[in-house]
C-alpha cells in the first residue's frame, strides 16, 4: 500500500527490483523488473501489486542465451523485502 499523508495530490513511481543470490555468473546486485506510477489525492492510499513470470528472473548467461537458474530471488520495493526460491 501508498499512502499521501501531504496535504495536496501527488504521483510517486513504485519500483520492484529484483536479486538472483546464487547464478552461474554475477548477475547484478539488483534489477529493476517491474515500475508503474500512482497519483493520489490527499490522505488517499492505494494497493500496488506486480505479476512476475519465471522468465522475469533469467538472464544472459555464459553461452549468451536467456536462462533461468534454480536458487533464491528476493524481490525489493523501497525498504522491503521478500525472498522466494526458483524451482524446476
Amino acid at each position: 500500500n501508498i499512502k499521501n499523508t501531504g496535504g495536496i495530490a501527488g504521483k510517486e513511481i513504485i519500483q520492484l527490483y529484483t536479486r538472483d543470490h546464487y547464478a552461474s555468473i554475477s548477475p547484478p546486485l539488483k534489477k529493476l523488473c517491474r515500475y508503474t506510477k500512482v497519483s493520489l489525492s490527499p490522505g488517499q492510499t492505494k494497493k500496488v501489486s506486480f505479476k512476475i513470470k519465471a522468465s522475469d528472473l533469467g538472464f544472459y548467461g555464459l553461452s549468451n542465451e536467456w536462462t533461468n537458474e534454480i536458487g533464491a530471488h528476493s524481490f525489493y520495493v523501497e525498504n522491503l523485502e521478500k525472498s522466494i526460491s526458483l524451482i524446476k
